[in-house]
Order: C-alpha cells, then structure tokens, then sequence
C-alpha cells in the first residue's frame, strides 16, 4: 500500500481530497443500486478478503479464470480464495467468477475454438457450472475480448444461451453477465438483441476510450467527449449508453456502467494533443505523483473529467476522480441504468482509504426498476 509521508504540505494535500469527497457525496438511500467491483487475484495482498467493502458493493467479480481448448477451465496457482466468497455471503452479496480477461493470450486464445463446437460447449458449460457450485459462486461472468468476426459473434451468443438454458437447470437463481465495450463498433463483436434475452446485465466498460497506444492523448474515460475515438467519432460514457440503450434497445437497467479506478500518464503536451506512448497507472499513484509536486490540476468542461499536466508539459495523466465519479453516478440514475460496475478494486486505496470506492457508496441510489 502506498502512503503520503506525514508533511504538511502532503497533509493539506490529502486533506483537500477528503474535503473535495465529502462535498460531492449525498446520502445513501434504503434501497440501494448495484454497485459491482471486479476483485483480480492478485490484488490479495493489498485487499484481501476481510477489508473488501461488502457495504458498499453489492456484486463481485472475482477475476479470471480461463478456458482450456478442450473446454476444461485454467486458473493460476493463487486464484481460489474461499474466503472472498465467504466473505461475500456473510454480507448477502452475491459472487461471481469472471472468465476470460483483457490482453488477449491464453485469456481469451481458447474461446473461438470452444464456442464453435457443440461439444466442446457442452463440456465447458457442464465445467464452468460444476467449479461454481463447487467453489460456491453465484453466477458467471464472461469477458471475451473480443470476437473477431460474424462467425465468433454468433457462436459467443449460442454459447452464452446454451449456458443459460443449462443454469435454468439448476434450481436455484444463478447470474450472466458479461463485460462490453463502450465503443460504438461493440455491435460487430457481440450480437447484443440475442445476448440481452439471456443475460442478466452488461457490465459496460465506460473507460479506454483513448490510452498509451492512442495517437491523440485523449481522456480514458470522459463522461461526454469530441475527441475521435477508435470509431473515428467521438466516444465516451454517453455516447456508449446512448448506442446500446436507444440504437440497440438494451433497456437501461440491464445496464451497469463501468467506471475506472486507474488512468493513463501519457507522453503529450496537453490533453487531446498528439500523444506518443503511455503508461497504465492506478489512482493511489497519481494522488502519489500529485503530492510530490511538478503537476498542475486541470478539469475539462466538456469531457466533465479532471487530468493532470507536468509542470514542464511533456506528460499528461488522464484519470477519474471522487467529482467525476459522482457526476457518472447522477448520470446513471437519470439515466435510469441499474448501477455502476469498478475496474478494479484496491486501485483506490491511500492511507487506508478508498477514495473512489467511497464515492460511489455514497452515491447509491434507490431503484424502482424490476431486477
């Protein structure tokens, strides 16, 4: 864990984000909105089980386990954790195990060949619902990224509905979801009108929208953007909600809109200038970088997110913070969505503290939907 040395500069520095926290919280409310973290295994040492904020989250997803080619189920030595699900269940919240992950490689190099054979779909379904009724989780998560054309688009969704029909045989309530993109191209990968029949929601990643590998150091996750995306137009939060909730017809609470808990230090004079490399880099690190000085803080208008630039204006971090944080979240609550979705917990924590993962219990709304 990382900690701010006790200078009063450093203490009035974190004083102010305590401040700038409790200004943009309102009240919890009875009835609460989901809010559903994503645990990746090695986040143990700096979170584990016992300081995980079941009062706040609502679902988890315990991240990742992988498909073998022969529909057999790979996890690394230090992925099973039972007290994270006991932990969970203590609290009533619900657990689920996310398959799959970004990157590509042996995350996600297995899909293709096992979604296009019956039986090997048959296998790796049978496989997935024994690990979770063994391990004691209460649903799947799925998170292939991506399918690479129309023939893995349509086996993704049969497998994805031969699963459902195989947990419907279970007896007992058991969750789908599935991690989507925010980008307006996501319709090519998935078949979204089959998938929202059988899933339970989508976990819609909000962030990545630009990065290390962007030509232009645009925002990672702007809540509103007119900064060309991947699509060649402009992408953010709400251009990802409107597409899948007005053009695809994904009604808004089988939506969680995702929210990230890291940023982007890019190699650019400012923000939406040209950009030439990066790195990935959780918040703790940025508040870290901020309190060491040689940083100025900037909010952006437009995108309704904030972003730092060096001093001597070579780099640019892009990140989010507890203010954009709590406008995401009032967006989702107009916007009627079921909640907000973390990639990923403990990215957060600074002198004890979550920051963000505050924000958004505080940020809990009540829900008048049907889930």
């Amino acid at each position: 864990m990382h900690k701010l040395s006790a200078s009063p500069a450093k203490a009035a520095l974190f004083a102010f984000l305590i401040l700038g926290l409790a200004a943009c919280l309102s009240p919890a409310r009875a009835e609460e909105s989901f809010v559903l973290g994503y645990y990746p295994a090695g986040m143990r040492r700096e979170l584990p089980a016992d300081k995980v904020d079941f009062k706040i989250l609502t679902h988890l997803c315990h991240a990742f386990i992988m498909p073998n080619p022969d529909g057999t189920i790979y996890y690394r030595d230090n992925f099973l954790y039972p007290e994270l699900i006991e932990a969970g269940h203590k609290a009533g919240r619900k657990i689920l195990v996310s398959i799959g992950g970004g990157g590509g490689g042996k995350a996600v190099e297995s899909f293709p060949t096992v979604a296009a054979d019956p039986k090997l779909r048959a296998n790796f379904i049978k496989n997935l619902l024994d690990f979770c009724t063994a391990q004691g989780y209460d649903g799947i998560d799925f998170d292939w990224e991506y399918p690479r054309d129309s023939t893995q688009r349509a086996n993704h969704a049969l497998l994805v509905t031969e699963l459902r029909r195989a947990a419907n045989k279970l007896g007992k309530p058991f969750l789908i979801t599935m991690a989507n993109s925010g980008r307006l191209n996501s319709e090519n990968a998935f078949d979204h009108r089959k998938l929202m029949e059988q899933l339970d929601w989508f976990n819609v990643m909000g962030y990545d929208f630009h990065g290390h590998w962007s030509s232009i150091a645009g925002h990672n996750a702007p809540l509103y953007s007119v900064t060309p995306g991947s699509s060649g137009l402009p992408e953010g939060d709400h251009s990802a909600i409107d597409f899948l909730t007005r053009q695809l017809g994904i009604p808004p609470e089988k939506l969680l809109l995702g929210v990230p808990f890291y940023g982007f230090q890019l190699e650019a004079t400012d923000i939406n200038a040209p950009n030439n490399g990066g790195k990935y880099i959780d918040y703790n690190e940025i508040i870290m970088q901020w309190a060491e000085g040689g940083w100025d803080y900037h909010w952006d208008e437009t995108a309704l997110a904030p972003y730092l630039t060096s001093t001597d204006r070579t780099k640019v971090i892009t990140f989010d913070n507890p203010r954009s944080l709590a406008l995401k979240c009032d967006y989702a609550r107009v916007n009627h969505l079921r909640g907000v979705m973390i990639w990923a917990l403990g990215q957060d924590i600074l002198q004890g503290r979550q920051l963000l993962l505050e924000t958004l219990g505080k940020k809990k709304w009540e829900y008048g939907g049907k889930m």
